[in-house]
């Protein structure tokens, strides 16, 4: 483990033997140990695999972050490419909420959400104190999408304790993302929980929010926003747009 305080000074910190013992370090960071099952990809590097098992997976990676006159960090950026979509209709909702399926090597539906993706990024945002931005952009548009993270309130999927509700959750999540289908979204309200990240040094903890979920006070399972604006066909106006906002 090394230290790098500027672009000429690297000090080396420590090693750790194991993983197990690397692992437990990256706990001490992110105040987070996870305690349900990871989703595998096969082509994950054995690095990844082996900190999994272990039970602290190595975090997320910050796209890029922000810093003020004093080199101070004051806002985390994250890049969103929508070159499967058009820009306009990328919405992060969507994935968080798991529109997209496939059939596992089971035969069983396999809801594809972004919650751990999320998740990660919320850590970020809650345990550094940082802003998160979202830019949405695309190499075939000149438009894009500027926002500002406010809260996220994620699903409070059961997994093992019960499978059946699990798959439940996840296939309401996956009529509202597709059909914003509303009897769905009141069965989710009205019988599910959610929770929202805190932390108090050295400890991210969840809190909680049980029946009835609603939009109002963000409890629903959702990706919040304090700032959202597309802006079309003038991609070089972004820089001066996000100044402004971080002003």
């Amino acid at each position: 483990m090394y230290t790098i305080s500027d672009l000429i000074t690297c000090k080396f910190i420590v090693s750790y033997d194991t993983y197990h013992a690397f692992s437990d370090w990256i706990y001490t960071i992110k105040g987070w140990r996870s305690t349900k099952p990871y989703r595998e990809r096969e082509d994950l590097p054995y690095f990844d695999k082996a900190l999994r098992r272990a039970g602290c997976a190595w975090p997320t990676n910050i796209d890029c972050f922000v810093s003020n006159q004093y080199s101070q960090p004051i806002a985390i950026l994250e890049f969103q490419n929508a070159n499967n979509t058009e820009v306009a209709m990328h919405c992060n909702n969507d994935f968080f909420l798991g529109k997209h399926t496939r059939i596992n090597q089971d035969g069983y539906i396999q809801y594809d959400n972004d919650v751990r993706r999320w998740q990660s990024q919320e850590i970020l945002r809650v345990q550094s104190g940082l802003r998160l931005f979202i830019i949405t952009w695309s190499q075939k548009s000149t438009d894009f999408i500027l926002k500002e993270v406010d809260v996220i309130s994620f699903p409070n999927l059961p997994f093992s304790k019960d499978w059946t509700k699990h798959g439940e959750y996840q296939r309401l999540m996956h009529e509202v993302a597709n059909t914003r289908d509303q009897n769905s979204a009141r069965i989710i309200a009205n019988q599910f929980s959610t929770y929202k990240l805190s932390y108090a040094a050295p400890v991210m903890s969840q809190v909680y929010k049980y029946p009835s979920l609603s939009a109002k006070d963000k409890s629903f399972p959702y990706i919040y926003y304090k700032y959202k604006n597309l802006v079309k066909g003038l991609a070089d106006t972004l820089p001066d747009l996000f100044l402004k906002l971080i002003d």
